[in-house]
């Protein structure tokens, strides 16, 4: 794909999600922050990193590159946005040069990234050859004219990221094993469109994998039967558990009974339906594999790797990835009972 230019705003955007990438961040451009039916405002980039097996960090950066930042004021917004989503720190990067600005920031605990800084990264960084931008990942999804029709990938992605905010948790979990199906199924069967849903289900499988590296944190130096047993409860049952779901499930057979004729018989079948349709989550297949102690480690590298492919201008099929890679795609493909033979030829290579 041929590099596109960029405006102004969106090129600083690139080149500080570039820097952050070459410090070691898991970085996503581009968050919508929603409350209930509001959009609420945008993330210009969310970091993410694990410092230690124990710890984890995710910050925001807003950045500014007008000629009248209003650097002060973006201090304000970013740290009221950091403590709004429970963040772990806050970055300005603006072009706004005066040292007052620098020493507000630290009085707030807010880094700045002022216009020297901005100015020498511009001259010492090499030009961003190897990525698309995410106005050329957006561009790919919608390049066919009939793509809403077809399904609607950008909100999809829009949807994905905005989960980073609120979901890091088995749900969000659940949520993003339930895009990576879709995507898995979207490769196979619809081969004009087969590039950029191989490079949505890479980046979902990203997301899914930064989601299980926060959880993991807490379950670090527990015994592994009880890590093991928690890993299958949430891909099974999700954030609230079998205690939860079995709340919201007496609270449908109340209803039923007291309201249906024949309730009493009508809720024992729909209890077994439903606790049986949990049961039959393939969870073990996840659990296994995300439980060994040397994949739990890796999981935030394997993130950053499949972060890159979706974002590799040359696009790499599935069946080139690194063994590690593929590993963690074939669970994925086991989890959304899709015989890997049948996604791997639709590439015109095998699974082997």
């Amino acid at each position: 794909m041929p590099k596109q230019p960029l405006q102004k705003g969106p090129r600083a955007e690139e080149l500080l999600r570039s820097y952050f990438l070459d410090l070691g961040y898991f970085v996503v451009r581009g968050i919508i922050f929603a409350f209930q039916e509001f959009d609420i405002t945008d993330i210009d980039l969310w970091l993410y990193m694990r410092p230690s097996p124990l710890t984890r960090e995710r910050l925001l950066v807003d950045i500014k590159s007008k000629r009248t930042p209003q650097a002060i004021e973006r201090i304000f917004w970013a740290k009221g946005l950091q403590i709004a989503l429970g963040l772990d720190g806050s970055i300005v990067a603006t072009t706004d040069k005066r040292p007052a600005v620098r020493d507000f920031g630290l009085r707030n605990n807010v880094t700045v990234l002022d216009g020297t800084f901005i100015s020498r990264l511009e001259s010492q960084r090499p030009p961003l050859n190897e990525r698309l931008s995410e106005e050329e990942f957006l561009a790919s999804l919608s390049s066919d004219s009939l793509a809403k029709l077809r399904g609607d990938w950008i909100t999809k992605l829009r949807q994905s990221k905005s989960r980073l905010l609120s979901n890091l948790d088995f749900t969000g979990c659940n949520t993003w094993l339930a895009d990576a199906s879709y995507f898995v199924e979207q490769s196979i069967v619809d081969s004009q469109r087969r590039m950029p849903a191989t490079r949505l289900l890479y980046l979902n499988i990203s997301y899914f994998l930064i989601a299980l590296d926060y959880i993991l944190k807490d379950l670090s130096f527990v015994d592994t039967s009880i890590k093991m047993k928690a890993l299958k409860d949430g891909f099974i049952y999700g954030t609230t558990g079998r205690q939860g779901i079995d709340q919201l499930l007496s609270q449908a057979v109340t209803l039923i009974e007291n309201y249906l004729p024949d309730g009493k018989k009508r809720s024992d079948v729909l209890r077994r339906g439903i606790l049986a349709d949990f049961e039959n989550v393939p969870a073990d297949v996840l659990k296994e594999f995300f439980g060994k102690g040397e994949v739990s480690r890796s999981i935030f590298g394997y993130a950053r790797k499949f972060e890159e492919l979706a974002y590799s201008r040359k696009f790499i099929p599935p069946w080139a990835l690194d063994n590690d890679l593929k590993s963690v795609l074939g669970v994925v493909l086991d989890f959304s009972q899709t015989e890997r033979r049948r996604f791997f030829e639709a590439f015109g290579e095998s699974s082997s």
